[in-house]
C-alpha cells in the first residue's frame, strides 16, 4: 500500500508544480497581456487534470485489496463447486456416517430426518 501511496503522493505534486508554475507566470501579467488569455486557459486545463486524476485515487488505493478479494471469492467458488461433485458423487454420505464433513447438528437433516439426542444420547427416528 505504501508504494501506491508514494506513487499518486509523486502525481499530485508534479500537477500541483504544474499549476504552481502557471500561476507564477500570471502573477506578473496584466490582463490585457495577449499570453495572459493562453496562460489561464492553460491554468483551467491543469487544474482539472489534476481534480480528474483525485477522483481516481480512491479506486487505485483500493486497487490491491479489491485483487485479493477476487482470489479469496475465486477458490471459495473453486473450493464449492469441487465440494458439489463429492456431493454428487455421493463420497459426502459416506463422509457424514465416519462424522466427518458436516457439523454433528445438521447430519440428520441433510439425511431427510431430524435426529435428537435424549439424555441417554440414543437418537430419535
Amino acid at each position: 500500500m505504501g508504494e501506491i501511496d508514494e506513487e499518486i503522493a509523486g502525481e499530485v505534486a508534479g500537477l500541483q508544480a504544474g499549476i504552481s508554475s502557471v500561476l507564477r507566470e500570471l502573477a506578473g501579467l496584466p490582463d490585457e497581456d495577449p499570453r495572459y488569455e493562453a496562460l489561464f486557459a492553460q491554468l483551467v486545463q491543469a487544474g482539472s487534470a489534476l481534480l480528474e486524476y483525485e477522483a481516481t485515487v480512491p479506486a487505485r488505493r483500493e486497487e490491491p485489496h479489491w485483487k485479493a478479494s477476487k482470489r479469496v471469492l475465486a477458490w471459495s467458488a473453486w473450493v464449492h463447486t469441487v465440494r458439489g461433485a463429492v456431493a454428487r458423487a455421493g463420497v459426502v454420505d459416506g463422509l457424514d456416517r465416519l462424522g466427518v464433513g458436516r457439523p454433528r447438528h445438521r447430519r440428520g437433516v441433510v439425511r431427510g430426518r431430524v435426529q435428537r439426542e435424549g439424555r441417554s444420547g440414543a437418537t430419535a427416528p
